[in-house]
């Protein structure tokens, strides 16, 4: 199913928002802790040829989609808004489909 055009519209209001302080601190916190390996949440650190690249220390694009993802979340369910391992999940779901798709 594809989402509307009001639902995308509604995620991208909400993702850059940041959600309450514990649930905030609880995702920041988890962000490096989910997939460290994968490479679609490595920090950008070194290019092939051990120079520091621009971008050096900066998240990769899956980090900041995860965390958007996260964010969203907590603000759109603020009952449950953030426990430990919805990252893994959030994580999986952008590895397979677009970010507002995974929210």
């Amino acid at each position: 199913d594809e989402l509307t055009k009001e639902e995308r519209l509604y995620y991208s209001k909400i993702r850059y928002q940041p959600p309450v302080s514990k649930f905030k601190n609880s995702i920041d916190n988890d962000l490096d802790r989910t997939f460290p390996r994968h490479i679609l949440f490595q920090k950008q650190d070194k290019l092939g040829n051990g120079k520091e690249s621009p971008t050096s220390g900066k998240s990769g694009r899956g980090k900041d989609s995860l965390r958007n993802v996260l964010y969203a979340y907590a603000n759109h369910d603020t009952d449950v808004g953030y426990t430990q391992g919805m990252g893994f999940i959030a994580a999986l779901f952008l590895m397979l489909m677009t970010e507002d798709d995974a929210f």
